[in-house]
C-alpha cells in the first residue's frame, strides 16, 4: 500500500463501497487519477462525473484524519491530479449536485471546489442547468 490506511480510516469508511473500505486512498487516488486522465464522457456523463467527484470528497474526508506530515505528503501527490482536473473543467455558478444537496450536505466552494466544476461536454449535455462562473 502506498497511502496510509489505518484502523481509524477503515472505521470512518464504514458504509462506503467495499473497495473504499478495504483500500481507502489506495483505491480512491488511482481512481481519481484515472477519471481525470481518461474521462471519455461518452456515456453516463453526469453519473460518472458525480461519482468521481464523490470519490474526491471521500479523499478529503480521509485527509482530515491523517497526521499533518502524512496529509501533506498525500496532498503533494494529489496536487498534479487536481491541477489537471482544473485545467479540463471550469467553475460553475451552481453546485453540480444541485442547491438542495448543496445545502443539506454543507457543500461550499472553498472546501468542496470540485463540486463547482464541469467541462464543456457536460455543459452541452445539460442545457440551461449550469452556467459558467463569471469573474467577480
Amino acid at each position: 500500500m502506498v497511502y496510509p490506511h489505518n484502523g481509524m480510516i477503515k472505521a470512518a469508511m464504514r458504509g462506503k463501497s467495499d473497495l473504499v473500505q478495504k483500500d481507502g486512498l489506495n483505491y480512491l487516488i488511482p481512481e481519481w487519477k484515472r477519471f481525470v486522465t481518461d474521462y471519455s464522457g461518452k456515456e453516463d456523463l453526469m453519473d460518472e462525473w458525480l461519482n468521481s467527484l464523490d470519490g474526491r470528497m471521500i479523499i478529503d474526508q480521509i485527509l482530515a484524519l491523517l497526521p499533518t506530515s502524512e496529509r501533506k505528503w498525500v496532498e503533494e501527490q494529489l496536487s498534479p491530479i487536481d491541477n489537471l482536473f482544473r485545467s479540463m473543467s471550469f467553475e460553475t455558478n451552481e453546485c453540480v449536485w444541485g442547491a438542495s444537496n448543496e445545502k443539506s450536505n454543507g457543500y461550499n466552494r472553498a472546501s468542496h471546489w470540485y463540486y463547482y466544476r464541469i467541462n464543456e461536454q457536460l455543459l452541452q449535455s445539460e442545457p440551461g442547468k449550469y452556467s459558467r462562473k463569471t469573474a467577480q
